[in-house]
């Protein structure tokens, strides 16, 4: 499935991430990627006239997000992603929704040597 999204990454762009499952934007199920640079949710539908759709955030254009998981069986997780320009609201299973913040947060955030924090 990489090879489909390969033409939407600018140079020297690399995917680090693929969500195992596809998670929902607006209604919509898209799978998600995460590169060096960007948090890439992508959609390709149709059997023979494919439609695909991309949406995209540079990862330092990102403020905040904010994880939130609900049930007790088959629990469900959504992340607010808060960028400068709007708000994403992203949904899914806890597990696929889960690996997504954890990395998210890895590639917003690196450890200097003296253990603080930089963005």
């Amino acid at each position: 499935m990489a090879s489909s999204i390969e033409k939407f990454l600018m140079p020297d762009e690399n995917i680090t991430f693929s969500s195992s499952e596809e998670v929902e934007i607006d209604g919509k199920s898209y799978s998600m990627y995460i590169t060096n640079k960007r948090f890439i949710w992508y959609m390709s539908k149709g059997l023979i006239s494919k439609k695909k759709s991309v949406i995209t955030t540079p990862i330092d254009q990102v403020k905040n997000i904010k994880y939130d998981e609900k049930g007790i069986f088959r629990k469900k997780a959504n992340i607010e992603i808060t960028t400068v320009e709007r708000k994403y609201e992203v949904a899914g299973s806890a597990s696929a929704i889960g690996n997504i913040y954890k990395t998210m947060q890895s590639h917003m955030f690196s450890t200097n040597s003296d253990g603080s924090q930089t963005k």
